[in-house]
């Protein structure tokens, strides 16, 4: 005012009222470009104590997308602090950005609310501006794939076979020239030698060029460049300082394959002892003088053995029956030999199979005319049969008894009794006794007794008068030295009265008595030896 009236003064503020709104054009871009981002973005201005140490940050500016994404409210961005939003955060890296300059990038868990952060940083002014993105899923995804990855490592590394993954090598002209272990299991790690570490991304031929030496190359190439069918071979490695069987199987798997394989030489160690003891096992069965059969029994719908079939059948039964292993393969045993059945001697077999028990018989067999002696044994459901050729024997033994009964036919004729004594001798060797081991049947009439009675006895306990008689001391005379003696004894003992002329000759160790009853001519010689007394008194 001035006076009655008033003075006015004016500017012109177009210039600066359209700085004014483009500056608010400018502010309400940059909140629509900020908005409008994908990825939560804040900038933090430092908040420094009296010694200008940063001690905290504060929001100046935030968009929609990182209020959603840290689940915090603008109303919170605006009046709580960087540390009392989250105490536990990035707070000392965000400290280092404003304070060096240099940049940031982490993934940073956000436990509050159970989220992964992908996570960048800058220096702007006295603060920084931070840009993150939510990453869970794909943080869980890759949490799943390295759970899944350490399950299967754990399978792999727990696996009884050695498992390992190759994949093609290949040159200009796309042939494979080799191939690159992938992965390399504990298993392998035992069999080979060689830790996954020193394995893993090597070539295989480098590492054991025996690979190629011994052809089982090849076969992967075959295997990769093939139709894809898995491979499944045993083979001997001899190469590169290994000597091993192994047993592999391999599948193709993308440009290359996976292969499986077990160390199986014990295995294949244990069957060549097998086939050297089952070559030996023959061996010893075809060089035997007996013949050997191995019978399966034939049974019938409830069960009961009623034949039995071949299962083996040496060079000796061959030899011994005539008969051939061919043609033992088309009969059973019925059908080879029907006495076998009306012998008894199946009914034998099928009681061993039954009661476990062995059998020993003999048995003519009609086609060789031959006797064989014949032995029965179980082996689990089966029978062992062994036998051999007896007829030589059979008819040395038949031979022999005719002869013995002709010798004993002989003695029995005799008119002399004759006994048969063994020596009995005593731990010190000396003679004390004679067992009477045989005799004729003038020994029953001398004697009056049955042979039945005196073969096998003892002759002191049976006759003991023999010692008082003198007789017992003769007969070891003639033993122990080896001269015949003959001489005549009065035996008054044993229910015996009797004059005897006896005869002793040493057999072996024992000696044969032969004797005969003189007394009627002892009598009678006794009568005129009374007369002639008598005439000359």
């Amino acid at each position: 005012p001035y006076a009655d009236g008033l003075v006015m003064t004016s500017h012109n503020l177009t210039e600066l009222r359209h700085l004014q709104l483009e500056a608010e054009r400018q502010a309400e871009r940059f909140n629509a470009i900020v908005n409008s981002s994908l990825n939560g973005l804040i900038h933090w201005m430092a908040v420094r104590d009296d010694a200008g140490k940063i001690v905290d940050l504060r929001a100046s500016v935030f968009n929609r997308a990182g209020c959603e994404m840290a689940r915090i409210s603008p109303e919170q961005f605006r009046t709580k602090t960087f540390l009392q939003l989250d105490p536990t955060g990035l707070f000392p890296e965000y400290e280092r950005v404003i304070e060096t300059g240099e940049p940031l990038h982490a993934e940073y868990f956000f436990g509050e609310i159970d989220t992964w952060f992908d996570v960048t940083a800058a220096k702007l002014g006295d603060g920084l501006v931070v840009s993150f993105s939510d990453v869970t899923p794909l943080k869980r995804a890759e949490q799943t794939q390295q759970r899944l990855a350490d399950e299967y490592r754990h399978i792999l590394d727990n696996a009884l076979t050695a498992i390992s993954h190759f994949t093609a090598l290949r040159d200009d002209d796309g042939r494979i020239v080799d191939f690159r272990y992938e992965s390399f299991n504990r298993m392998a790690e035992l069999i080979t030698g060689r830790k996954a570490e020193e394995i893993v991304g090597q070539r295989m031929l480098e590492l054991f060029p025996g690979v190629g030496e011994s052809g089982v190359f090849e076969r992967w190439v075959r295997l990769v460049e093939g139709d894809g069918r898995p491979a499944r071979f045993q083979d001997r490695y001899t190469f590169d300082g290994f000597d091993f069987w192994f047993d592999s199987q391999a599948v193709k798997w993308g440009d290359g394959f996976i292969q499986s394989y077990i160390d199986i030489t014990p295995i294949k160690q244990a069957e060549q002892v097998q086939q050297r003891q089952a070559e030996l096992f023959n061996q010893v069965i075809n060089t035997s003088l007996n013949g050997i059969l191995l019978l399966q029994p034939v049974r019938d719908a409830a069960g009961r053995t009623h034949d039995f079939r071949v299962r083996l059948f040496n060079q000796a039964a061959h030899d011994l029956t005539g008969l051939s292993w061919e043609w033992s393969q088309t009969r059973t045993l019925l059908r080879m030999n029907e006495t076998i059945g009306t012998s008894g001697l199946l009914a034998g077999a099928v009681g061993v199979l039954e009661t476990g028990e062995p059998l020993r018989v003999e048995f003519f067999f009609e086609p060789t005319e031959c006797w064989f002696d014949v032995a029965v044994a179980r082996l689990d459901d089966e029978l062992v049969v062994t036998f051999s050729d007896i007829s030589a024997v059979r008819e040395s033994v038949i031979e022999r008894q005719r002869h013995v009964a002709t010798q004993q036919a002989l003695l029995d004729g005799s008119i002399n009794a004759i006994l048969a004594c063994e020596a009995v001798r005593d731990e010190a060797g000396t003679l004390v006794d004679f067992t009477m081991a045989g005799g004729n049947r003038a020994v029953e009439v001398m004697l009056n007794r049955p042979l039945s009675e005196v073969v096998g006895q003892r002759l002191l306990e049976v006759y003991p008068g023999n010692v008082q008689s003198g007789s017992f001391q003769r007969y070891k005379d003639t033993v122990e030295t080896g001269q015949s003696q003959r001489f005549e004894m009065y035996y008054r003992a044993d229910g015996l009265d009797t004059w005897f002329d006896i005869a002793t000759a040493k057999s072996g160790d024992g000696l044969i008595i032969s004797f005969l009853d003189v007394s009627e001519g002892k009598r009678a010689q006794q009568a005129l030896v009374g007369e002639s007394i008598l005439f000359q008194a």
